[in-house]
């Protein structure tokens, strides 16, 4: 861990230490995005995953408090087993003072950014990834001051639940598969991902292990769309935001050969299907606003619209 240095003008007033609460972490994360987007979109088994990290990652997390010992940072790094990329994120309470929010996350990115070099020592040049809400000017501020830039943007996109959706028809010869084989998942998905923009390639323990430790991980909707007895299509959903009343698409996509075909749409059907029967009332994703697929107008299709934005912003740094 290398520590957080606090500005001698703070030192008085704040203090630094370990995270160890989700819902003291969450009404932070709560705050933060309720300022921006006038609601949270985010749901405290989100933060949980941050807290209750996978063995196989490495991590580093901090937190600020006032005087009252009010949560008003957290401070947070990671880096996945078998990845390349690390990712970094500082999130500061909203109601701070600006020239007080700037200091401390300048001084909580400087801390993580030391650690990532820590870890990656030896490697050369490495990317560091970070997230944001779009429209948080402050956070926007902070990132640049930090050496960050933006590099592409994320559409959360949201769809009410009807058992039988307008627009998305079946096809005949698809067989839809639900609790698949993981391990059949893993090799259409990271075939159908390989070459896009941020996917970074795991082994199958890594991504299990990956996967087991996301919000919301339910292996029974794990879902294969097979062609002529060959894997074709594939979807993770999650539980994530239940209590929200929504099911998550997590992951979603189709083997190259086999695109264009509809069968991306006959997997969102299952997923209203599903939702439908466990009375979910919305279905989200995220997708990214260039996929190349042109995905974001399949979902529109589906019934999605964009309900929130986030930017991803990078820097490289040399270890």
């Amino acid at each position: 861990m290398v520590p957080l240095l606090l500005d001698a003008s703070l030192a008085s007033e704040f203090s630094v230490g370990a995270v160890t609460d989700v819902d003291e972490a969450f009404a932070l994360v709560e705050a933060e995005l309720t300022a921006v987007f006038g609601f949270c979109p985010a749901t405290r088994e989100d933060v949980r995953s941050y807290l209750e990290l996978p063995a196989t990652t490495r991590s580093d997390q901090l937190v600020v408090r006032d005087r009252s010992g009010r949560l008003v940072q957290w401070c947070y790094a990671l880096r996945d087993s078998g990845a390349t990329m690390f990712f970094a994120r500082v999130r500061t309470h909203p109601d701070l003072p600006g020239r007080v929010g700037d200091l401390l996350a300048g001084a909580g990115y400087d801390a993580l950014l030391g650690w990532a070099r820590d870890e990656a020592v030896g490697e050369g040049e490495v990317v560091v990834q970070s997230m944001m809400a779009q429209g948080d000017r402050a956070a926007e501020r902070r990132l640049q001051a930090a050496g960050f830039s933006h590099e592409r943007t994320l559409w959360e996109m949201v769809a009410p639940v009807a058992a039988v959706p307008d627009g998305l028809r079946e096809h005949e010869g698809v067989i839809v598969t639900a609790a698949a084989d993981p391990a059949r998942v893993h090799r259409l998905l990271d075939d159908a991902f390989a070459g896009e923009w941020g996917y970074e390639p795991m082994g199958y323990a890594d991504w299990m292990a990956f996967h087991e430790a996301l919000p919301g991980h339910a292996p029974d909707l794990w879902v294969l769309a097979e062609v002529d007895g060959v894997a074709a299509s594939a979807m993770i959903l999650s539980r994530r935001n239940a209590e929200q009343g929504g099911l998550h698409v997590l992951e979603l996509a189709t083997s190259p050969a086999y695109r264009r075909r509809g069968l991306a749409s006959v997997l969102l059907r299952h997923a209203h299907h599903v939702a439908a029967g466990e009375g979910s009332t919305t279905l989200t994703l995220m997708v990214d606003g260039n996929n190349p697929h042109d995905a974001p107008a399949l979902y529109r299709r589906a019934g999605f619209e964009v309900r929130t934005a986030s930017d991803v912003c990078t820097r490289t740094i040399v270890a």
